[in-house]
């Protein structure tokens, strides 16, 4: 019997969440690829569960993430799922939001925080960290990994220690799930531009899923890929074909990656906002006694 057609959506990108490689390479805190086998998980999966996840893909695409991650471990009889989206919270203000604490059978207890990301490689006066940007030039690969590594899997370890803890198990290790896309110039590959990060103590991986990005006016030979789309780089209506675009937007190329168009003159606006963020990031990367250091 043929599956309804939104639910095969939902089955196949909990599919590429089990499969793709992490924009990481192989480290202690970050969650290795390739731990589930979907199709053993997704053959229990109920009725609600599906409609949540389809209700999810309607709304943002970070959200939708973590209800898949959050269903893969539910459906996953290795693992007991603590607390899902957690917020910290110490005398009235918000320490941070703990994505999920999972119990594993062989008693591991792990804060596990999720981020799905799509960055594209942008030149600038001199090389940077900061060439890893996002479409809008507001986010910055580097910022962001600074950000994980110094507040974000260190949550439990500022909340313990000024007492505000909740009513949860203590986990004994916090590790990172990074899947998504890099996009690059067409042409250039990514071992060119393999960056250890200063502010983090990660790297980015080779075996990441890739792609390129395009400057153009003119995208009509492809499909534009709405949000929830850009997981598989597949559009999932026809319809959605003929709908109204804004650049930068990420779009369908036959039997390829899905591509980046972007909107001429973006490679010289990216150039200027990585230039005059650029000495902000050095003084931020250059102090010395931070206050507080990536957990190893």
């Amino acid at each position: 019997m043929n599956e309804p057609f939104d639910e095969q959506i939902i089955l196949n990108d909990l599919r590429w969440v089990t499969q793709a490689p992490s924009l990481l390479k192989p480290h202690i805190q970050i969650w290795p690829s390739h731990q589930f086998d979907a199709d053993s998980l997704i053959a229990n999966i109920s009725e609600q569960q599906i409609q949540a996840l389809i209700d999810a893909r309607q709304r943002k695409l970070g959200g939708y993430f973590e209800q898949l991650v959050f269903t893969l471990f539910s459906l996953n009889d290795e693992y007991q799922v603590l607390a899902f989206n957690q917020v910290i919270d110490h005398q009235g203000r918000t320490l941070g939001e703990m994505d999920l604490l999972l119990e594993h059978s062989g008693g591991d207890i792990i804060h596990l925080e999720l981020a799905l990301k799509f960055y594209l490689w942008a030149e600038s006066t001199r090389p940077s960290e900061l060439n890893w940007v996002g479409a809008g030039l507001t986010d910055f690969f580097a910022l962001k990994l600074a950000r994980l590594a110094h507040h974000q899997l260190r949550l439990p370890n500022l909340a313990i220690a000024n007492g505000s803890w909740p009513k949860l198990p203590k986990p004994n290790r916090s590790m990172l799930w990074i899947p998504g896309r890099l996009y690059l110039p067409k042409n250039k590959r990514l071992c060119q531009t393999e960056t250890q990060f200063t502010d983090a103590p990660w790297q980015i991986n080779p075996e990441a899923l890739t792609s390129y990005w395009s400057e153009t006016t003119q995208p009509k030979p492809y499909l534009a890929l709405v949000k929830g789309d850009w997981l598989q780089g597949v559009p999932t209506h026809a319809e959605r074909a003929m709908r109204r675009f804004q650049l930068p937007m990420q779009f369908a190329q036959a039997n390829h990656a899905p591509i980046f168009i972007l909107p001429n003159n973006w490679q010289n606006d990216a150039t200027t906002v990585i230039d005059n963020k650029q000495s902000s990031y050095d003084t931020l990367t250059n102090k010395q006694n931070r206050s507080a250091r990536p957990i190893q």
